[in-house]
């Protein structure tokens, strides 16, 4: 993007390549997450294909519209996942960047302690569904919004590699399925056939493996010329994502949104930006369909440290570009203040909420609100009871503020429960679970150097450590450490010894604790 240029010239793939190339270092120095540094690529490839910064501005700041309406459309994600376990992260980061009503999942790699993180994560938000699949690199996830009135189907709950899940939208019926088949298997026609007579209203989405140029695919194959006959042989389905390649790797249209003809006027849309399976998410809104949101509540997170890395890396772009507009610097001021707001706006995460609890108890908040109303009656009469007032306010809510925090640490300690250590650690870990930068190096500043080297780095902390923790002592304090030593001993001594009390049940309980361990021979 060359502002100064007085005819735009699109960068080829390979500029854009080089240009979005950028030491892992220095986007290690600012980002503590894998997602971060996708999220600025992509940021940084729009930067280089927008024709201008104004059209870059204007995209950014129309990115987002509001969820929080009283009536929401109904939005459908989805995605063949390639294994949940690996990219457990990047899905739940993407899914809380859109959050739509439903979303479907495959290729799961069924894993269930896997599948109970994410719906724990999820739960306050959706009903999670899963079932396994028929091999390794199956198992299916249906997700509904707790907002949609839906219903399970019990008589195919036993096949694997399906879930079907029956949805009420006003006086009408639909059945959500979610499908995969693996390359190895054939079409299940029965079973589509039963879903179908039980209700025509069917929404099927999945990964086929079935190819067909009917949905423009390049090839076929034999699952392709099944489905193609069986959508054929019905009145009233089609596929909503023709034409658009979801695999990364090949032109392959496998992943197939297929509805009734009349259910929606939009196509959907497959998200390119998401690289990180062999396959990409598929968008649908059924503009036919709304559901009730007006209980629900609209957070936001923004990331200031990708904005600092963001600003970082073009600050010389903006630099050259006050250089040229020097002769308009108010334009340049406003022009700049409109990219901080847009580019704001473009690393703010948005979650949707069904319930909001503030941290504080309501009357402190209420106190909080009414001590504001207050700042600025003090600031518009400047009058000496107002301040008084205000001073008092202060005051009071310095000490609820310790009472509350003392209270909310202690209630926390007591769930704890020390003597059940699964429980310590599952309540403790969230506690250090933020990523650290790797260390690049130490200051020596008796050589004026700088180490990087790992032995080097290591042998400067043992030595800066053993000097900060070497006692130094003199024969005097060492005398009196001795005496007080062997006072303690003698008093320790002279103590009446007490029996070991105990319980059986705790004795029953530790042995039941102990494990065999292959490591140790035992």
């Amino acid at each position: 993007m060359n502002p100064h240029a007085t005819e735009f010239e699109p960068l080829t793939n390979l500029q854009i390549r080089k240009s979005l190339n950028y030491d892992e270092s220095f986007f290690s120095f600012y980002l503590s997450s894998d997602y971060q540094a996708r999220k600025a690529q992509s940021i940084l490839y729009e930067w280089q294909t927008s024709l201008s910064l104004s059209a870059l501005i204007q995209d950014w700041s129309t990115r987002h519209t509001s969820k929080s309406s009283h009536q929401s459309s109904f939005s459908l994600l989805l995605y063949n996942i390639s294994s949940l376990s690996i990219h457990l992260e990047d899905l739940i980061q993407y899914i809380c960047s859109y959050y739509p009503t439903v979303w479907a999942l495959t290729g799961l790699h069924f894993n269930n302690h896997v599948n109970y993180r994410l719906a724990s994560f999820f739960k306050s938000h959706y009903t999670i569904y899963f079932q396994h699949g028929s091999n390794n690199f199956g198992g299916v996830c249906l997700a509904i919004a707790h907002q949609i009135p839906h219903q399970s189907i019990s008589q195919v709950s036993h096949i694997e590699n399906l879930i079907a899940i029956d949805i009420f939208n006003k006086s009408q019926r639909y059945t959500l399925v979610v499908l995969y088949i693996p390359p190895s298997e054939n079409l299940p026609t029965y079973t589509l056939n039963h879903l179908y007579e039980r209700n025509s209203n069917l929404i099927l989405v999945g990964d086929f493996n079935a190819r067909h140029p009917q949905w423009y695919d390049v090839t076929t194959n034999m699952n392709g010329s099944r489905l193609s006959e069986w959508i054929n042989s019905l009145p009233n389905l089609k596929i909503y994502n023709a034409s658009q390649p979801t695999s990364t790797r090949s032109q392959a249209i496998i992943d197939l949104i297929i509805a009734p003809h009349q259910i929606s006027s939009e196509i959907s849309e497959v998200d390119q930006t998401m690289q990180v399976t062999d396959h990409y998410p598929v968008h649908w809104q059924i503009t036919s369909f709304f559901f009730n949101n007006i209980n629900s509540y609209e957070l936001k997170h923004i990331d200031w440290k990708l904005i600092s890395c963001i600003l970082d890396l073009k600050q010389t772009f903006f630099f050259n570009l006050a250089q040229h507009m020097k002769t308009a610097p108010t334009e340049f001021i406003l022009l700049y203040e409109k990219f901080l707001v847009a580019l704001q706006e473009r690393c703010t995460d948005y979650h949707l909420i069904k319930k909001y609890r503030a941290s504080l108890p309501q009357y402190l908040v209420n106190i909080i609100k009414y001590r504001r109303k207050m700042l600025n009656l003090y600031r518009l009469t400047n009058a000496n009871d107002h301040r008084l007032s205000l001073a008092s306010l202060n005051r009071y809510i310095q000490y609820e503020l310790r009472a509350v925090k003392k209270a909310q640490w202690q209630e926390f300690c007591i769930n704890l429960e020390p003597k059940n250590t699964p429980r310590f650690w599952r309540h403790t870990r969230t506690l250090f679970n933020k990523q650290i930068p790797r260390i690049q190096g130490f200051v020596n500043d008796e050589h004026d150097s700088i180490l990087t080297e790992t032995n080097a780095m290591i042998q400067h902390a043992f030595n800066y450590y053993s000097t900060l923790f070497t006692e130094i002592e003199t024969p005097h304090q060492n005398h009196s450490v001795n005496e007080f030593k062997a006072s303690l001993s003698q008093n320790l001594l002279e103590l009446p010894s007490k029996p070991f009390l105990f319980c059986i049940g705790d004795l029953i309980q530790s042995i039941r604790r102990l494990k065999t361990k292959t490591s140790s021979g035992h």
